[in-house]
This record gives C-alpha cells, structure tokens and sequence, in this order.
C-alpha cells in the first residue's frame, strides 16, 4: 500500500498565501519593456506624442528630434542656429491647444514656444522684468489656458496667460514644499509635480522627493501624492484615475508605480540593461497603453548614450 502525504497546516498557509498574492497581482498595473531604441538619440531629456509622431529633446545638444515611428529611424532635427535662434539646454516639452509646442530650457532662462517642428513662429519669454525665470524645467497648459511652469532654481511654480506674461503669477507655496520642480502635469485635478530635495543653496529645502498635486493655486496649498526620502524624482506620467508612474534618479533608475488611493507604490521597474541613464521625462499614450520613457545617458562625462524605451502598460479590469 502507498502512502500518501498529508499537507500540514503551514503547508497549507503557503499555498493560500501564494493564491492570495497571485490574485492580488492581477489587480495591479505591470510595466513590461517592449522596445528601447538609442537610434537618432544622445542624451535626449523628454518625449511627446506629436503629429502623429514623436518629438524629443536633446540635453547637450541643443536640438530637437522628431520622427514619424518608435523605430526613431528618418529623423527631421531642429537646430535651432539653422534658422538664427538658439537653446540652452531644451528640457520638457508642452503641446499647445492650438498647435505647435512650448519647450522649456532647463539650464537657461527661458521657454520657447514654436509651430511646428521646423521652428515656425520662434518666441522666447524668459519672465517679467526683475522676476525673470531661472532653469524652467516642467511645463504644462491648463484646459482653462493657465500656462504653468517648474521655475526649479527659484524653487516655485509660476503661470500666466501667454508668452507676453500677461496675468503673470506665483504660487503662494504657504508651506514651502516646492522646491526643485522636474516634469510637471496639467489635468482636471490640478497641477501635478514631480519635486526634489537638492543640496542648493536659495533652494527650498526637505529630504529626497515628492509628487505634489496642487488642486487650487491660489490657496497656496500642496497635497503630498507620493513621498521617496532616499531618492531624487525626474518625470511623472498619470496611468489613470487610480495610478500614477514616476522616476527615481538616485533610487536605481528605476520606474515606479503609485496607487493614488493609498499612496504606496504597487510596482517597480529596473532601467533597460539597453540605455544608460537616468528615467528623465515620460508620456503615457491612453490610445495604445504605451509609456514612453527618456534616458539621458552618461550626463557626467557624456560616454554613454542615452535613448527613449516604451513599455506596454498593463492595466486591470
């Protein structure tokens, strides 16, 4: 006669522990690399979905990509001293309701507002007499026509109505969280930052990074979405109503996934062993499910090329 082996309770436990997690899982949105590509591409710091392409910045070299398929093969650059103009460091990048784009110079003072890909219509605005903007990094446009800008190394945010400045405002920052702002998101919620603790003097200051949701500007009032003590944020991407990704510098380079409910992360995701870098700026295309993500590369000695990588998001019922 064979005996058989009778599971004891831990057993048991195991296996309804593992279901229970397997199950849990499922209920949870994944990021899986699909592609990554470095083709066309140097240290490039943010990516937009534009007509029916893709545009991107160049840190270093001062230019703007475009191309027409995620195989970044047949790309059209702007450089912009081709047509008499110039950059300084071109960051984060806004779509225009009316067409054409507004590109922020991180590493300048100003935010350039453009047609199209060719540099049509080229207008800089660098802030109002004797309040002028210094490193402008992230840069949305409201569905009311408010312009908003990550104004990082005078730690605040700032809107107006136009490259004319008219209406010009600061955020009353009432608790000084606002610090170095990177990538920034418009919706119907508010205002959303991805925002560093940095170890520079004038700076606000804190410890490692928040993603800051700003649902009224004029109350002067923060709400913190998402706290990383240890690591520095660059971009952010809303999934949806219920999720949120950001970017970790010093935190492995890694892509998180936030649950806005609780305010925990539910997923993370290593860089591509393709792209060196740093996670810098990112979209989510709600028609295909797609994130599309910038590397920058080696920024320190510039060796190593960066790229843009896109994962397929997964999302729950």
């Amino acid at each position: 006669m064979v005996s058989q082996r009778v599971p004891n309770r831990w057993t048991f436990f195991i296996v309804v522990l593992l279901a229970a997690r397997s199950l849990a899982a499922e209920k949870l949105p994944r990021l899986i690399l699909e592609t990554s590509t470095q083709k066309n591409l140097e240290h490039p710091s943010d990516i937009e979905l534009a007509d029916g392409g893709y545009l991107v910045t160049e840190l270093f070299a001062n230019k703007l990509v475009y191309v027409k398929s995620q195989t970044f093969s047949d790309a059209i650059v702007l450089k912009p001293e081709k047509i008499g103009k110039s950059f300084s460091s071109p960051h984060f990048i806004a779509k225009r309701p009316e067409g054409g784009y507004l590109v922020s110079e991180g590493w300048g003072r100003a935010i350039v507002s453009m047609d199209d890909v060719s540099g049509a219509n080229w207008k800089r605005f660098e802030g109002p007499d004797h309040d002028e903007l210094w490193a402008p990094h992230g840069v949305c446009i409201s569905r009311d026509g408010w312009i908003y800008v990550a104004d990082s190394l005078n730690s605040r945010l700032v809107r107006f109505r136009n490259l004319d400045g008219d209406r010009w405002q600061v955020f009353p920052d009432h608790d000084r969280k606002i610090a170095y702002g990177r990538q920034i998101l418009c919706n119907d919620q508010g205002i959303w930052m991805a925002n560093s603790y940095e170890a520079r003097d004038g700076l606000n200051q804190g410890r490692g990074s928040n993603v800051l949701l700003i649902t009224d500007f004029e109350s002067g009032k923060t709400e913190t979405m998402a706290s990383f003590p240890r690591s520095n944020m660059t971009g952010i991407a809303l999934l949806d109503e219920r999720w949120f990704v950001v970017g970790l510098w010093s935190g492995g380079n890694r892509l998180v996934v936030v649950e806005k409910k609780t305010r925990e992360v539910v997923f993370e995701s290593p860089p591509p062993s393709q792209l060196a870098g740093t996670p810098y700026g990112m979209r989510f295309d709600e028609r295909t499910g797609k994130l599309f993500v910038t590397y920058t590369g080696d920024i320190s000695n510039l060796e190593k090329r960066g790229g843009v990588a896109v994962f397929k998001v997964l999302m729950p019922d």
